[in-house]
């Protein structure tokens, strides 16, 4: 059994790379493979499988580090705005990229989507860093909504 699933991984591999595949079967090849069945800019020569526990650490990450950052000081903040810039837009590509492919199936359509997404995943992360660093930053503009401005 474990040989006929090495072999079909590695005939999958190989089938994928040629062109004479249609669109479906070479993503499902491509996910038996471990690999992405597009091109990414963000997520280049990374495997499935770390792509995923990569959106895992980003989600714990998110989830522990916004809660400590909103209740801690200036200091701190500016690490975990900074932490966040990166965090955030990852975390939201890799999610929209899953939908990308579940859903759009027509595979120039997937491409440009996924370019898309990561010009917009790029765009995000740098309007991230410069509201860390020449504004309030992102956890300061969040407590802000709750605080009771004096006028």
């Amino acid at each position: 059994m474990l040989r006929r699933a090495i072999a079909s991984t590695a005939s999958a591999a190989t089938a994928l790379n040629s062109t004479a595949v249609s669109p479906m079967a070479a993503r499902a090849m491509a996910t038996a493979a471990g690999q992405h069945s597009q091109p990414d800019i963000i997520l280049a020569g990374m495997k499935a499988s770390k792509v995923t526990k990569m959106y895992h650490m980003t989600s714990a990450g998110l989830a522990a580090g916004v809660p400590l950052a909103l209740l801690m000081g200036a200091p701190v903040t500016t690490i975990a705005d900074m932490a966040f810039a990166v965090m955030i837009p990852l975390h939201s590509h890799i999610g929209m990229r899953s939908v990308i492919v579940d859903y759009i199936w027509d595979v120039d359509k997937q491409r440009a989507a996924i370019m898309l997404l990561g010009v917009f995943t790029v765009l995000t992360s740098g309007a991230l860093v410069r509201l860390s660093l020449a504004d309030v930053g992102l956890t300061q503009g969040v407590k802000s909504l709750w605080v009771k401005q004096n006028r």
